[in-house]
This record gives C-alpha cells, structure tokens and sequence, in this order.
C-alpha cells in the first residue's frame, strides 16, 4: 500500500472553475478575487479580506504594517513553526525574541510585550494559540481556517492556501481584518503602493513603496470551490483524526496535521517509507537553525522539536489506509 502525506481534495468544480475563468479574458486580480475575498471574509467573520500570492507575503506585508504605523521594531514569535513566521519578521528588519510553547497545544506561550514590540503566535497543526496580548498581533493561522474566527478579533489574521493546507488554491494567501485602515493599506501595499483615480482613469499615484503580492482570477476561482467544500473537508478530517486518536491514545484536535511524538526519529522514517507511507516533520526549532542560531534555551520547544513527525492527513483518507498508518506506525516500536 502506498499512502502520500498529502493528496489535494480536488474535482471536477474546481477544474470548471478555472475552465470559466481562462475563457473569460480576464486573468490576474479582478472581479473573481474580489468575489473570492468578499466570500472568504464572511466565512471568517472579518469585515476585510485581501488575497495575496501567498501567506509568506501575508506575514510580510501585516508585519510591515505594523512596523510602519505602531513603531515596531521587535517580534516575538515561536521557534516551532514553519520558517516563514519568523523570516518574515527578520526581512521587515525586526529583532527575534523567541518564545517558547506550551507542552499540552504546542503553541506560544503568551508575555507581556514592551513598548516597540509585536507578537506572531502560530496557530499551529490547527490549535488556536493565545492572541491578547499588550501590543499588537498578527496571527500566523496557516493551519487554521474556522468559521467566524475572525469576528470581532482586532488582529491581522494570516491564512495559507498552499496544497497541503485545510484548502488551497494551490499557492495563494489571505490576510483577514476588520480595520478599513489596514485593508485599504493592504490594497495598495500588495500593488507596488499604487492608488488609482476614480473609476476607471488610468491616471495613478505611487503613494508609498509597495510590494508586488496580488494574486490571480484563475486560483481565486478555485478558492471559490474549496470553500464551498471546506465545512465538508473538515468533517473528514476529523473523523480521521478521531481514528488516529483511537489508536495512538492523544487527543489531538487540529485540523491541518497529525503530529506523533517518537523516539528515534530517523528509524521511524526509514521504517514508515518502506512501508509505502510517507511522513515529515512539523517542525525542527528554528533557534536551533543555521540562519539563526541562537543560544537561548527553549525546553519544550527542544524537546517535541526533536521527537515530532507528521503522518499523512487528507480528506480522502480511507479508514482501511488510516489503519494501515496506525498499525505500521505502532510496529516500528518507536512511539511514544
């Protein structure tokens, strides 16, 4: 049996989607991502909703808005997580502060910030991190898209429609707000800081240097679908999850990865691939990384860091396949 990690939730909707899109003339951002934004914002909760090229850019161009209009010049963020959470901050010329996470979420451990000084929680395998914090906040929820989370919230919210993720529009991202400051920012900060003049002069301004980050029509109108699949698609996961949970004793409720915490993890690997199922890991510390190499101790942090793998997890997941996992996973004699 063959079992990839992950395998895209893909059909016929999406592919006539785009289909309708390619026929229409028009490609890049336009009336199907304004539709796209405008859906995705009710789905969340938000008031405000801008796609973007990816949710890499999403951190960026929310943390720069912050550095710009609240003086920021530190970010605390966690050490487990993706790289993008803190290259992000590093590229907008802030200053790491790293946190460590909690042992029973595994996501970051909330402080008290000082007087120039930002957070980025990560919202991570799908668990809601802490968000209150003295100082302002973008949230790294690539692993998470629920329901009206964003109602309310005063935080930038950044979403990841990568492959692999809850849905995706095969690369793409989206910051959700219910600021009509930051939105209208983020418009022109995702087109090279461009405005334009009213209706449809071609005159423009260049109000401020800007990124270039706008996402097209075609992936937009896959976006489209997958939302319209999401509450479904979620459902499975569960019920997958809920499987996993029967056979490795956690309780593990996040909706974007399974994560099993093993002794040896290179055996593990080995011998999950030649049993025909692939796994990866989620995630090593970045403190500890080249790029970063920071001396600061993070005990938690180290520790799942080094014991942690992912096993696959997609919608179309038989229970036959989700079996074949638990029991292989369990032969290896490596769990913990």
């Amino acid at each position: 049996m063959k079992i990839p990690f992950n395998k895209p939730y893909i059909g016929k909707e999406e592919i006539r989607a785009v289909k309708k899109t390619m026929k229409s003339g028009w490609l890049t951002s336009g009336p199907v991502t304004k539709e796209f934004e405008k859906q995705f914002a009710e789905y969340v909760g938000s008031k405000y909703a801008v796609y973007l090229s990816s949710c890499t850019i999403a951190l960026q161009l929310s943390i720069q808005y912050h550095k710009i209009h609240d003086d920021i010049d530190t970010a605390y963020v966690p050490s487990l997580t993706f790289a993008a959470t803190a290259n992000e901050a590093y590229n907008a010329g802030l200053s790491l502060e790293w946190g460590d996470v909690d042992p029973d979420t595994w996501c970051l451990e909330p402080v008290d910030l000082q007087k120039g000084e930002m957070a980025i929680p990560v919202h991570l395998t799908g668990n809601k991190a802490p968000t209150t914090y003295s100082g302002p906040v973008v949230e790294d929820s690539a692993h998470k898209i629920d329901q009206d989370q964003c109602h309310g919230n005063k935080n930038m919210v950044c979403f990841s429609f990568y492959a692999t993720k809850n849905m995706t529009t095969g690369e793409g991202g989206m910051i959700a707000t219910n600021s009509k400051k930051q939105y209208e920012w983020l418009l022109k900060a995702r087109h090279h800081g461009i405005s334009r003049g009213p209706g449809a002069s071609p005159m423009y301004s260049v109000d401020f240097v800007g990124w270039k980050a706008n996402q097209s029509d075609i992936l937009a109108s896959i976006g489209i679908e997958q939302l319209k699949k999401l509450p479904d698609m979620d459902e499975k996961r569960r019920a997958i999850i809920h499987r996993y949970n029967k056979g490795f004793g956690p309780l593990n409720t996040g909706l974007h990865l399974y994560p099993l915490l093993v002794r040896n993890r290179v055996s593990f690997l080995k011998k999950m691939k030649a049993a025909g199922i692939q796994c990866s890991v989620h995630f090593r510390p970045l403190h500890q990384m080249k790029a970063y190499q920071s001396t600061k101790k993070l005990p938690v942090t180290e520790d799942i860091g080094s014991k942690v793998v992912s096993l696959p997890l997609y919608p179309e997941m038989t229970d036959k396949e989700v079996d074949y996992v638990i029991k292989k996973a369990l032969e290896t004699k490596q769990v913990l």
